[in-house]
């Protein structure tokens, strides 16, 4: 399946994804209007930008990705795995559960 026709997928989905793993895929970017139940993974993936207002529950796998700045209102309710990126600084809207 092409990359462009996964990103519409993802755009015209209505539903919640439980997980998404989208490792090694060469998208661009997530559509706005995402929602993720559990765990996002974006491992070597091309996506340079998240949506603003994104809420994980579960772990946020960007290691190895091309995001370089985390979003603003990002919440995070597991790991949030930032190896081998370009990301700078964590932002002051960002939540991070308490273990």
């Amino acid at each position: 399946m092409a990359d462009t026709k996964i990103y519409q997928l993802l755009k015209n989905y209505n539903g919640t994804f439980n997980n998404l793993n989208l490792t090694f895929y060469s998208i661009k970017k997530l559509p706005d209007n995402i929602r993720i139940r559990n765990d996002l993974n974006l491992e070597f993936s091309d996506i340079k930008k998240l949506p603003d207002n994104l809420n994980i529950n579960g772990d946020l796998i960007l290691a190895e990705s091309q995001i370089e700045k985390l979003p603003k209102n990002l919440s995070v309710g597991g790991a949030l795995y930032l190896e081998y990126t370009d990301i700078k600084k964590l932002p002051k809207t960002l939540a991070l559960a308490v273990p």
